[in-house]
């Protein structure tokens, strides 16, 4: 019998198998990444269309939408003082006051996923409409303000937090050219 024979691996079959599972670790975090990155672009999606929405009711109460203050929303009040904040109160809701009763339009308003990012509002011409603004991190979205076809770097020249809001939903609907 043969007594030189060795039991395990040889050193190019380790190799081979920590490479192959060092492709499918990339391969998995990529695919992981860009989901997390859809996953939270999909929630402001969902948001702005929910503020939006939630604008629209407040719009049919009060014959015109909120104004504006840095971006944001007047049309919050907190507790029995009539007088508007900007949104979300301090209690984390989209509410006002008709007729002496509390309105509220939305429980929890939306926050970007992102503590670094905000929802950007505006009021458009003389209290017509509105626009709300968000950042999607997925430049490839086919929502993203498009110049000529492809994302547009400077997006709708707005700031949402720390970044260039890229997405606006108008009264009128979707905006992406």
């Amino acid at each position: 019998m043969n007594s030189d024979r060795r039991l395990g691996f040889t050193l190019v079959e380790l190799l081979l198998v920590i490479a192959i599972i060092g492709i499918l670790s990339v391969i998995g975090t990529t695919t992981f990444s860009s989901a997390i990155v859809k996953g939270k672009d999909s929630s402001r999606k969902n948001d702005i269309s929910n503020i939006a929405k939630a604008l629209e009711a407040f719009n049919n109460d009060f014959g015109e939408y909120p104004d504006e203050d840095t971006g944001k929303m007047v049309a919050c009040v907190d507790g029995a003082d009539p007088t508007l904040i900007p949104c979300p109160g301090v209690d984390g809701k989209f509410r006002a006051k008709k007729n002496g009763e509390d309105v509220v339009y939305l429980e929890n308003f939306p926050q970007d996923p992102d503590p670094n990012r905000a929802y950007t509002y505006e009021m458009t011409g003389a209290n017509e409409g509105f626009a709300i603004y968000a950042a999607l991190e997925n430049t490839q979205d086919r929502d993203v303000k498009k110049l000529n076809g492809v994302a547009d770097p400077g997006g709708w020249g707005v700031n949402c937090g720390t970044s260039i809001c890229n997405y606006k939903v108008t009264s009128s609907g979707l905006v992406t050219e």
